[in-house]
């Protein structure tokens, strides 16, 4: 499900912080999800997700029209709302069994909550939240009174909860916990669930391992196995037999030949302002890691992260002979509440963008990078700080890919107003108010399309006419502009395609031309 307003991130955080794990349904560019995705069935063996419809998903629908973006039920009944208040922060409304709501916990503007599963026969519930700490835990709600009792947090104080593992649809029993930096970090409450953790662990060649779906006692899992270097793969897993079955999944092959790819680094550096950022360096197969052509990759979101795991369009890029660089931006979620937050009102010339910038320099510091052939592009918010980084540091880049990126803010924040009100004080609070002069005025001054004589770079921009998230006017009028001043402009309007891609071949499609693009304006050597 994608909604108007989910350029923002914390609203797409609230709706998709469990399927970033389980699918992987990230709108990010090149994000797509994987070819098959599994879950275990009523008779308790491996079945291939559905597209159909479920009630819950139609409803689902309904409530984000009425500002609700997250909701918790009982046998099919909707007995927990989270909305977004006047001020832009989540509060919860228990409702009881003759429909009135009752209010059962707030946040403050920049807090995350994200409800999970009701416990206790319904007594109290599990949620996400980061309210009055830094990174986000596991807490406990009492439905009764609203108090709330910490559940974990991470040991490590570095970063924010990835998720749980829990068994039983009836009442729920966690087993365990699990955070996320550069692998997975587990934490078992079930002894027996820790000693077969290490069991299929010490099966599975080196990498990360998720405990996707179960049957209703626990007993049969689905496990996905995650690594950098190759493709995930499903499994399927007998807690009673010990059996450890491989499931079909697709490979890829579409973009590259696997055995031709490279481990991906982690990578932290210095802001200009002295804060250590994240991000990840892939370099090219065989190449001592110097002075090489670096394509700058940026995620959407803003609010979303990258992982370390295997990325078939990072993949292919350094196959293709390119180093990418992947920034976890100051906006990114996962890091704590300072480190996602400093990164709002600040796109395009503030924070955000200098975080990108800061790590294009570190790079080329280093050695790493070969200045004048380097690349800038993303996909969605990714796209706009490619415009943005084209617009404001033109020095930089000597290439730009945008696809389906915003180069106006303000166009983009007036329509979202317009067809979805009630989720407008988040905007506010990440990007700021239109009908606010001063906001108004810095929105103008971070659009690209406002900068377009600044842009010297070729630019290779996509978009799909069906986009009904971000407009494919937003790039008509970039591209226009572009080239009414002579710039070297690629445009490809898709005419199938909505805010993403529908199919691998429409992906491998674009991608074709992404690598000719690069090809043609970052020499290789």
């Amino acid at each position: 499900m994608r909604i108007r307003s989910g350029l923002c991130g914390l609203i797409v955080f609230v709706l998709l912080l469990t399927s970033v794990l389980h699918g992987m349904e990230i709108s990010d560019l090149f994000k797509a999800a994987d070819d098959a995705g599994y879950i275990i069935n009523s008779s308790g063996h491996p079945e291939l997700y559905t597209t159909a419809a479920n009630p819950r998903q139609a409803a689902m629908r309904g409530f984000v029209q009425q500002g609700i973006c997250s909701v918790l039920w009982i046998d099919n009944v909707p007995r927990l709302l989270v909305k977004v208040s006047d001020a832009g922060a989540f509060i919860a409304d228990l409702i009881d069994q003759d429909g009135k709501p009752k209010r059962i916990y707030s946040c403050n503007p920049g807090d995350i909550f994200v409800p999970i599963a009701f416990i206790n026969g319904g007594k109290s519930f599990y949620a996400l939240s980061n309210r009055q700490a830094e990174f986000a835990r596991l807490i406990e709600i009492n439905c009764i009174d609203g108090s709330e009792r910490v559940i974990h947090t991470d040991p490590e104080n570095k970063v924010d909860l990835g998720g749980i593992i829990i068994v039983g649809k009836a009442e729920p029993r966690l087993k365990g916990i699990y955070y996320i930096d550069d692998r997975i970090r587990y934490y078992f409450f079930d002894g027996e669930f820790a000693v077969m953790h290490k069991l299929v662990t010490a099966k599975l060649p080196a990498g990360d391992i998720l405990w996707d779906s179960s049957s209703d006692n626990g007993r049969q899992w689905i496990i996905r196995y995650l690594s950098d270097s190759v493709p995930a793969a499903y499994y399927y897993f007998n807690f009673d037999t010990k059996e450890l079955k491989l499931l079909p999944s697709g490979n890829y092959s579409f973009l590259i030949t696997i055995g031709e790819t490279s481990t991906v680094q982690p990578m932290s550096y210095k802001s200009r302002d002295g804060n250590t950022l994240y991000g990840y360096l892939t370099i090219p197969p065989g190449s001592n890691g110097k002075h090489l052509p670096v394509v700058v990759f940026v995620h959407g979101g803003p609010a979303s992260r990258v992982f370390r795991w295997f990325d078939p369009r990072v993949q292919a890029l350094v196959t293709a002979g390119y180093a990418v660089f992947q920034p976890n931006y100051r906006g990114s979620r996962g890091f704590g509440k300072h480190y996602m937050t400093a990164g709002w009102k600040s796109w395009g010339t503030g924070t955000l963008q200098n975080d990108i910038t800061d790590g294009v320099r570190h790079l080329i510091s280093e050695g790493i990078a070969r200045p004048g052939e380097i690349a800038i592009m993303g996909g969605s918010f990714g796209g706009y700080c490619a415009l943005a980084g084209l617009a404001f540091t033109p020095e930089l880049y000597a290439c730009g890919i945008d696809i389906f990126g915003i180069s106006d803010l303000v166009s983009y924040l007036r329509e979202v107003q317009n067809e979805q009100k009630p989720l407008q004080p988040m905007d506010g609070v990440m990007c700021g108010d239109i009908n606010n002069p001063a906001d108004l005025s810095r929105l103008k001054s971070q659009s690209p399309i406002n900068f377009a004589d600044k842009i010297r770079a070729p630019l290779l921009i996509y978009h799909g006419t069906k986009d009904d998230l971000i407009k494919p006017e937003q790039s008509d009028k970039i591209a226009a502009a572009l080239i009414a001043q002579g710039n070297v402009v690629k445009y490809y309007r898709n005419q199938k395609e909505a805010h993403g891609f529908g199919t691998p071949d429409a992906e491998a499609e674009l991608y074709c031309a992404v690598l000719n693009f690069l090809n043609k304006h970052i020499a290789k050597k």
